[in-house]
């Protein structure tokens, strides 16, 4: 025995140091340092290779940190070989599997580790993002309440259960979901944007207005938003507030065509047709079979006092059997009326 006990003298101090180099790990993993960590879990490791926790930290930074799921994988499969029933291994290996493309077995892991820790909000919405991914709408719709049932200020579960009462109509409980994501976090972009489209579809332009408009304080390079806005403001009866934001959706994005067709809408509505018909040819360089842009173009003609252009582009939408040929032509026809 007395032989026996320097060695476990030496055991029980490579369990301390490894404790020590854990904890430092862990400290540099929660202040954002994933690399600094790893290289500490990985000498934590040397000094005890059972420390179980350590494959957990290195598997997440392996998943997330590094995009190297096989790498997440192997570490937790590792530490499953000395903890067989470590949950937190087995929810660690389902994030892994979920971010190598595997999901179904991710929702095996998942569920076992919700079994043993049924108020875990983080793997509730984990399970609920994954049956999304997996087109089964009701089962996510579920667990994401489950989620608000053990955090009713979890951000992302607000926020997908109002993408979801959206997708299904439920424009009130839309409103319910993004305005108390906007209480949660008044700088959600995501929720401004959605309510922004939420007010549109309600012709409400002035709050959706609003709306788009703390976007861009937020996020001032997101083309989507300056073409929203432009479009409210052409609705709203407001071309020349119109037209400055569809310039700006057209710089980020000069390949946008919507912007491109409804600034020539825009240019049409305050009478500078040259611009307009600029426009909308610019539309059809980049997209030929455009028929909006075919019929405004036809319009435009029209207004320039063009008719033969504008029979070309109502041959156009006749050839294409578009509705918009009976319009154009209906247009055409009162412009040869008309002394």
């Amino acid at each position: 025995m007395e032989f026996n006990q320097p060695m476990d003298d030496m055991e029980d101090h490579s369990k301390i140091i490894a404790i020590q180099y854990f904890h430092a790990g862990l400290e540099k993993f929660l202040d954002g340092n994933p690399d600094q960590a790893k290289a500490d879990f990985l000498t934590a490791l040397e000094f005890d290779p059972h420390l179980v926790l350590a494959y957990c930290y290195l598997s997440a930074i392996c998943s997330e940190s590094e995009n190297n799921p096989d790498a997440g994988i192997d570490y937790c499969l590792k530490g499953l070989s000395i903890d067989p029933e470590n949950m937190y291994l087995h929810y660690c290996l389902g994030v892994a599997y979920e971010q190598k493309g595997l999901k179904e077995e991710a929702l095996e892991k998942y569920h076992l580790y919700h079994r043993a820790h049924p108020e875990d909000c983080e793997c509730t919405f984990a399970l609920a993002s994954l049956y999304e991914q997996l087109c089964q709408k009701d089962k996510a719709e579920d667990y994401y309440h489950k989620t608000l049932e053990a955090d009713p200020k979890h951000l992302r579960a607000n926020l997908s259960l109002g993408v979801i009462s959206m997708e299904k109509g439920h424009y009130e409980d839309a409103f319910d979901f993004f305005k108390r994501s906007i209480e949660i976090d008044p700088q959600c972009v995501e929720a401004w944007f959605k309510l922004g489209v939420l007010y549109s579809y309600q012709k409400d332009y002035a709050n959706a207005i609003e709306s788009y408009q703390r976007v861009i304080d937020l996020a001032p390079d997101f083309a989507d938003t300056y073409y929203n806005l432009g479009l409210c403001y052409r609705l709203s009866h407001q071309a020349t507030l119109a037209i400055p934001c569809l310039e700006k959706a057209i710089s980020l994005d000069p390949r946008d065509t919507a912007s491109l067709h409804n600034l020539g809408v825009c240019y049409l509505d305050i009478e500078k047709i040259d611009k307009a018909i600029e426009m909308f040819k610019q539309v059809l360089v980049l997209d030929m079979e455009h028929p909006e842009a075919h019929f405004r173009l036809g319009c435009a003609h029209l207004m320039n006092g063009q008719i033969e252009k504008a029979e070309k582009e109502l041959q156009f939408l006749k050839f294409r059997q578009h509705e918009l040929s009976t319009y154009l032509q209906e247009l055409i026809k009162q412009s040869k009326e008309t002394p």
